[in-house]
């Protein structure tokens, strides 16, 4: 089973993509340790509040957080995660310009030593590999649930497709071709 550093910190894509499907039970099948989202990721997903056909998506992870399985993370203006943030949504640790969310959430998982949770891997990858940060993706907590026999293989599949629907940034192919990937990486 692939390695994964607690906290594991969320961005809006990677924990919005379980939400959407109703399906954050899948997240807490495959991790034991904290979830966090950082407040610039609660902040994106509150917005959805104001939209009849996607409030919900909020709400999941609201009551979420109410129950303490998430928990929201900020950090001060002269901290060093600040410094961070403000280098990556500026471009210059990456020469280019991140999302909030990805920002915030590699920031907060580099100081503290956590995962990061992005389905962004071409904002993410290279500089979580040259800095050391463990990163995961949803294709792979889907494939993790399924190894640990939460779902099947034909269930991961249905819920990749809703996904898929919702426009989350997953990889192509199917739910097999994941399996491929990466069973020979854990």
């Amino acid at each position: 089973m692939k390695t994964v550093k607690y906290p594991v910190v969320f961005d809006t894509d990677c924990i919005s993509s379980f939400s959407w499907v109703n399906r954050m039970d899948i997240l807490f099948s495959v991790f034991d340790g904290e979830l966090i989202i950082p407040t610039q990721v609660y902040e994106e997903l509150s917005r959805m509040k104001s939209f009849k056909n996607s409030d919900f998506v909020f709400f999941n992870i609201e009551r979420e957080i109410q129950k303490n399985k998430i928990s929201i993370a900020t950090f001060n203006i002269d901290s060093g995660e600040a410094s961070l943030y403000l280098a990556f949504i500026e471009g210059k640790i990456t020469g280019k310009v991140m999302g909030k969310g990805e920002a915030s959430a590699i920031s907060i998982a580099q100081v503290i030593e956590g995962t990061v949770a992005s389905n962004n891997f071409s904002d993410i990858a290279a500089y979580c590999s040259r800095a050391g940060i463990f990163y995961t993706c949803t294709d792979e907590i889907l494939y993790m649930s399924y190894v640990k026999g939460y779902i099947s293989a034909e269930e991961a599949e249905n819920v990749r497709t809703k996904m898929k629907k919702k426009r989350r940034k997953l990889s192509q192919g199917s739910f097999m071709d994941v399996i491929k990937k990466y069973s020979q990486h854990f």
